[in-house]
């Protein structure tokens, strides 16, 4: 009897890493089709683009700190920057573009518009933790970098790290 129990609470608990691996695969499979239309889509402003990008980065931080075994949190975080590279460099690039187009007062705008966004409170609460646990990602360093020239050097701030 003791051993059928054991047995039952074993294959309960493989079917329930099962399904957090599986809720994790649909979750970035998710992000890539968000990410990737927004990236595709030419009716969208380089703005509403990276609007999409921020949520699901954000999303994505807060998964990734959710995941208790810092090697499943890794792979989760290095799968999500893989998948989603192309399509925010093409983001960010067009956001730098659009960016260089503008007049001061626009960029004024596009950084008071930033930072009243609802992720972005989220994004400098998660960031420091995020980069502090994740930053053996090597992309995570290359975006991280790429984030920062993209808003903050083009755009309104003049703010270095």
């Amino acid at each position: 009897m003791r051993s059928l129990i054991c047995i039952f609470l074993f294959s309960i608990l493989l079917s329930a890493v099962g399904c957090s691996n599986a809720k994790r695969a649909q979750r970035l499979a998710a992000h890539h089709e968000r990410i990737s239309q927004a990236a595709q889509a030419a009716n969208l402003s380089p703005e509403a683009k990276f609007d999409t990008l921020a949520q699901s980065l954000v999303a994505a931080m807060h998964e990734g700190l959710n995941i208790a075994n810092p090697a499943k949190g890794k792979k989760y975080v290095s799968s999500y920057f893989k998948q989603n590279k192309g399509d925010m460099v093409q983001i960010l690039e067009e956001l730098a573009v659009w960016q260089l187009e503008m007049n001061e007062a626009q960029r004024m705008g596009f950084g008071l518009r930033l930072v009243t966004k609802p992720y972005s409170g989220d994004f400098m609460r998660l960031f420091p933790k995020f980069y502090r646990r994740y930053r053996q990602v090597s992309f995570m360093n290359d975006f991280g970098k790429k984030l920062k020239s993209t808003i903050f050097n083009n755009g309104a701030f003049k703010i270095d790290f």
